[in-house]
């Protein structure tokens, strides 16, 4: 998948579905693996998705670190004490995590919009030049 990502073909991506098919009909006689892999070969569009859009990232580590931040966060202060709370943690975290990504600093960013300053271009705006420049290719395009 590495390779099919920096130069995907057709006759790559038929190869890719071969293997992918072969592995989810693999039978090993445990009943548990078994039943699992049942319902990965049910879930085989899901889990491809990488094929059809190659600029998905292969792993999820980037989101199973923003969910260890807010655990660690809640650990840290023994959690909000309204749901308002929740969800003002969530955007925040959200927010923080957004701005990393971008190569960016939430806390400069939330002092130039509260300073009035707004030396910096919105994180919205950061999106969108992020994304014009990654050339996602025509399966991302929607319009």
């Amino acid at each position: 998948m590495l390779a099919y990502r920096q130069q995907p073909t057709s006759e790559e991506a038929t190869r890719l579905d071969g293997a992918g098919e072969a592995l989810c009909a693999t039978v090993t006689g445990s009943q548990a693996l078994d039943e699992r892999m049942a319902t990965t070969r049910a879930n085989t569009a899901c889990l491809w998705m990488g094929r059809s859009h190659p600029a998905i990232p292969l792993h999820h580590n980037p989101a199973a670190l923003g969910a260890r931040a807010r655990v660690r966060k809640r650990d840290g202060s023994v959690g909000p004490r309204t749901r308002e709370g929740a969800k003002a943690w969530d955007t925040c975290m959200t927010l923080a995590e957004s701005a990393t990504t971008l190569g960016g600093s939430c806390s400069h960013d939330i002092h130039a919009r509260v300073s009035g300053a707004s030396q910096m271009p919105s994180l919205a705006d950061l999106m969108a030049e992020r994304a014009a420049g990654l050339n996602l290719g025509a399966s991302w395009n929607t319009s």
